[in-house]
């Protein structure tokens, strides 16, 4: 797979973050992080495995931009990423549900 190495993990993340919290997004590097675990489709913890310099495809920040964009106007994070944990289960999520939450 070739890489344009013009985009690297930690400075598409970064960027994310400051638009995140320019548009008062509560939990800015949470959900910018888990908008590009998803984009890579892996899980947070593996995403924070890979090396600050790693390499991003075009089509994958092209991605990562859109969802970041959706989130900053306020789009809820589990409609972006498709599910959302609840009790320790994932529960696919879209438009056509409510998003569970605790209370």
């Amino acid at each position: 797979m070739h890489r344009d190495h013009g985009y690297q993990l930690t400075s598409v993340l970064q960027a994310a973050v400051t638009c995140l919290t320019t548009y008062a997004i509560p939990n800015p590097s949470l959900d910018a992080s888990l908008i590009l675990a998803h984009c890579l489709r892996c899980n947070r913890e593996q995403l924070y495995r890979y090396s600050p310099t790693y390499p991003l495809t075009q089509m994958v920040v092209r991605r990562f931009r859109r969802y970041i964009r959706r989130r900053a106007q306020g789009y809820p994070l589990a409609y972006i990423c498709g599910n959302r944990e609840f009790y320790r289960h994932s529960f696919m999520i879209d438009r056509r549900a409510l998003i569970p939450r605790p209370e």
